[in-house]
């Protein structure tokens, strides 16, 4: 008697049937970022299906083949309806940035021999080395992304700054990244 007036999901096949499936599938947009985008689309769907292709065209601006593509996404997803979010148009494969060994060897060396050079002063000092190679010469601030590429990596050197406390008169060490 506990469960009276309590509705029971029914599995058919493997597939939730009744209002328990339309809650699924409202429950699947709810908070989907392209919300907006995929409601449009049902409704020009049940649109299309109330007055046919000329219509849906004409109020829409949506083609017969338009259509019938989201209607197939709809049934290879078991009428999951999140899959009528547009696709990410961002390029499978993104532009890597690549620096020539010369170039990545020198900075290191320099870094090495000298811990605080800047960005500024290390492309002016690639500009013969990149001249001998037969190279493009980076700018400066190509400079500064190999930098923070090779500190990413690893290697370049990690140094220490002494200071002096004025108070104590011990000399302690700053490590920077």
């Amino acid at each position: 008697m506990a469960h009276e007036g309590v509705s029971k999901t029914v599995f058919m096949f493997g597939f939730v049937t009744g209002y328990a499936r339309k809650a699924m599938y409202i429950q699947d947009i709810t908070h989907h970022k392209d919300r907006a985008i995929i409601e449009h689309r049902i409704k020009v769907l049940k649109f299309y299906d109330r007055y046919g292709p000329e219509a849906t065209k004409e109020a829409f601006s949506v083609s017969r083949s338009t259509v019938y593509l989201w209607k197939q996404t709809l049934k290879t997803n078991n009428g999951r309806i999140s899959c009528l979010a547009p696709d990410s148009k961002a390029p499978l494969n993104r532009r890597r940035r690549s620096t020539s060994p010369i170039i990545a060897d020198f900075i290191v060396t320099q870094r090495e021999l000298h811990p605080r050079l800047g960005k500024a002063k290390l492309a002016a000092l690639l500009i013969p080395v990149c001249f001998k190679a037969n190279l493009d010469c980076p700018s400066v601030s190509t400079v500064g992304r190999i930098l923070s590429d090779l500190k990413s990596q690893g290697r370049l050197p990690k140094y220490e700054k002494l200071s002096l406390s004025g108070r104590t008169g011990r000399i302690y060490a700053n490590r920077h990244k």
